[in-house]
């Protein structure tokens, strides 16, 4: 379980209330004997994962995973045999680069991948149409695999093909957000531009990017540019969705890099600003609600100047506003409590 829709620190319950994956691992050996030791001629590995959002028995989904290695020749056996004392040289280490993350491990040929993913959609969406076909997972993760190898050009052209079947068209939107990096920000911020996009299709787009995005500073940076867009603006709801999304990604961001410099809420802080400066009681409550989400300690003196008895200069705020104001702390209560004391 998860605290946040950025879901970025693990809730402490979690633990408590029972453990969401649970694996099972066996691996079986079978060794051979020979005069110059024990040969291994067949190994069998099996893995079994049981996923479940509450603590169900057997979890809601299951996956398994089988590996099989069979001994077929042995070529090359002469070598040097190693005399004396064995020498220590350390630990193996592993290091795995930050690009490879959450990528689904699929053995699949990634040659001219725009043609294939276009022909996963459309089998996606017939196959699903009526009802969920649980044997097209396999199918599903293949894609979500070639949508992350697509170029920005070739997503382009993915969205021409397929933009004109409404089917097609939210197979894709929904599958795209996996891709989880500057490409799908990169095509949002397109179909934003060009208003391509319903008021729903964006928002349900925006919100799924955002929760999958693994943050970085370059990453938060350009998912400022989503708070000036006009279309972002066009729909109260879209709105409310993109500014409050953005709060919860900085959440996210600040969880894991250290120091979280104040220039991750600061399009945030000068909304609440601006908000209070013009008066729009509207504007007050969804920025607050914002800085709430993001829970940085640097954004405490603009949300006092929403509090009465602690705001320098008095304002008469409507009570819906300086509840959000009081509201906008509880996630800073770990990271400065001393402030909001």
């Amino acid at each position: 379980m998860h605290r946040g829709m950025a879901t970025a620190p693990v809730e402490r319950l979690a633990k408590e209330r029972g453990e969401s994956v649970i694996s099972n691992m066996k691996y079986n050996y079978t060794i051979k004997p020979t005069a110059e030791g024990g040969v291994i001629t067949r190994a069998h590995g099996f893995e079994q994962q049981h996923f479940s959002a509450f603590n169900v028995k057997d979890g809601k989904f299951k996956m398994e995973a089988m590996n099989n290695l069979m001994l077929l020749r042995i070529d090359n056996t002469a070598r040097g045999r190693t005399h004396g004392p064995l020498v220590n040289k350390g630990n193996i280490i592993h290091k795995f680069e930050d690009v490879d993350i959450n990528f689904p491990m699929m053995m699949q040929n990634l040659n001219n991948p725009v043609p294939k993913a276009i022909e996963l959609v459309k089998r996606l969406s017939d196959l699903n149409r009526a009802s969920i076909d649980n044997a097209t997972t396999e199918d599903s993760m293949k894609l979500y695999h070639l949508l992350r190898v697509i170029p920005n050009e070739g997503l382009e052209n993915m969205w021409k093909e397929l933009a004109g079947n409404p089917t097609y068209r939210s197979w894709f939107l929904d599958s795209i957000v996996e891709i989880a990096d500057v490409k799908v920000l990169n095509f949002i911020e397109t179909r934003f531009k060009a208003n391509d996009l319903t008021h729903f299709e964006a928002l349900q787009t925006i919100l799924m990017a955002f929760h999958h995005l693994q943050v970085t500073p370059q990453l938060l940076e350009i998912t400022k540019v989503f708070l000036k867009l006009p279309f972002s603006k066009s729909d109260p709801y879209l709105w409310r969705t993109v500014v409050l999304s953005y709060g919860s990604l900085a959440n996210k961001y600040c969880v894991y890099t250290m120091p979280c410099l104040v220039t991750a809420v600061q399009p945030l802080m000068e909304m609440a600003t601006e908000a209070l400066r013009s008066g729009n009681k509207e504007e007050m409550v969804i920025a607050l609600k914002a800085l709430g989400n993001a829970g940085h300690p640097g954004s405490m003196k603009t949300i006092m100047r929403f509090l009465p008895g602690v705001s320098v200069t008095p304002l008469d705020l409507p009570l819906r506003v300086q509840s959000a104001a009081v509201q906008a702390m509880r996630l800073m209560v770990t990271r400065d409590p001393h402030s909001v004391r």
